[in-house]
């Protein structure tokens, strides 16, 4: 069993005018994460862990800023 936080839905209209951005599968700190890009960095979308310590680290909560040469691709 995987415990992950969601992001929020906004609004179901004008969806198909909005631009989704797609995430990436990487591993971070022994840790599989789903990011985006934001600028040169990558903002944390996901974390896949069976670990609820995964859940307790700062650094990878939905939405922190993690370097790119940090990760690794899966």
């Amino acid at each position: 069993m995987y415990y992950t936080i969601m992001p929020p839905i906004t609004s179901s209209e004008n969806m198909e005018e909005k631009e989704i951005p797609q995430g990436k599968m990487c591993i971070y700190k022994d840790q599989t994460i789903e990011v985006i890009p934001a600028g040169d960095k990558f903002k944390v979308q996901r974390i896949f862990s069976t670990d609820p310590k995964a859940y307790l680290e700062a650094n990878l909560q939905p939405g922190s800023l993690i370097d790119p040469s940090l990760i690794e691709e899966i």
